[in-house]
């Protein structure tokens, strides 16, 4: 059951005295700076994979992460599509101007697109799969600093895994930006550059898109991370987005949780900054990369993030 609630319905269920303050928990320390991070929905179980600076594409095992394998190039996003035959991690890999396929259990690195009719991918940099259709969205726009930054080059591809059949379907429209999907296939787009999320509503082949800006943050950071979640209420799941916002000069990041509204809920900072625009959800928990050196992965409980006034 999943339901939205009103930002009223909140403040008189979640009364001020009876939430906890916002607790970050680390939960696996690395030894390189970390750049992205996936969980993998279908397990109970928290299933972590990341990537870091050196191209290692790493499991979580035991307390600790082990090197699953090497793409040689610049992994910035991951997506984690598994079932019971095998575990399949898509890599957004800038370097390569590819996205990647990735077998878990074999090992195996192949390159899945690297070209949209015949002209070379700028470099996709952000990605995410919509797990019941077998989906996946990415945002291709090169490497940091290719463009100017209010240049809208960057461009959303939407395949079907096992269609292989390549669309776009925002053709360079966008800034530097993060995608996620929802279960009923609507995409949120953050635009870090322009302060803003858009809401892409699915038609046709859900590869026709009706746009919205669905919120048009304040102030001077931008919006580079963005996730699906829900919080636990004792009328059901509440659907939230979560958004991290990183001020890069400060180095200073905070995540902001909204409601389907676009209704702010919450807001608590990110221990020690973050330079990643990468978040996870696993069950009712949010997972950023944080830590002095950005190598670490940290988790607070979402419900724990709500504020009343």
């Amino acid at each position: 059951m999943s339901l939205v609630l009103s930002y009223d319905h909140i403040q008189k269920n979640f009364p001020t005295n009876l939430m906890p303050a916002p607790e970050w928990k680390t939960v696996v320390q690395h030894s390189q700076t970390l750049t992205s991070i996936a969980v993998d929905e279908g397990c109970e179980q928290l299933s972590l994979y990341a990537a870091d600076v050196t191209s290692s594409i790493l499991k979580l095992e035991n307390d600790g992460f082990a090197e699953i394998r090497k793409t040689n190039g610049q992994p910035t996003s991951l997506a984690v599509v598994s079932d019971d035959r095998q575990c399949v991690l898509f890599v957004a890999d800038v370097a390569h101007q590819s996205l990647l396929h990735l077998d878990v259990g074999e090992r195996a690195l192949a390159t899945f697109v690297d070209e949209y009719e015949q002209v070379a991918l700028q470099g996709p940099s952000s990605v995410a799969c919509h797990s019941e259709s077998g989906v996946l969205y990415f945002v291709d726009r090169g490497p940091d600093g290719a463009g100017a930054l209010f240049d809208q080059g960057a461009s959303l591809f939407a395949v079907a895994r096992e269609e292989g059949i390549l669309r776009c379907v925002i053709n360079k429209s966008l800034c530097s930006a993060s995608v996620t999907v929802l279960p009923d296939k609507t995409l949120f787009i953050a635009e870090g550059p322009t302060n803003r999320i858009i809401r892409a509503t699915p038609g046709v082949r859900d590869v026709q898109l009706t746009c919205t800006v669905w919120k048009q943050l304040d102030g001077n950071s931008g919006p580079q991370g963005i996730a699906y979640g829900t919080v636990p209420t004792e009328l059901g799941d509440m659907p939230v987005i979560i958004v991290l916002v990183v001020d890069e000069p400060s180095n200073t990041a905070h995540l902001l949780l909204l409601d389907m509204e676009a209704q702010p809920l919450g807001r608590v900072d990110v221990p020690a900054g973050s330079s990643s625009r990468s978040l996870a959800v696993h069950g009712s928990d949010v997972l950023v990369i944080g830590g002095e050196s950005h190598d670490a992965v940290l988790s607070c409980p979402l419900q724990n993030m709500i504020e009343m006034e």
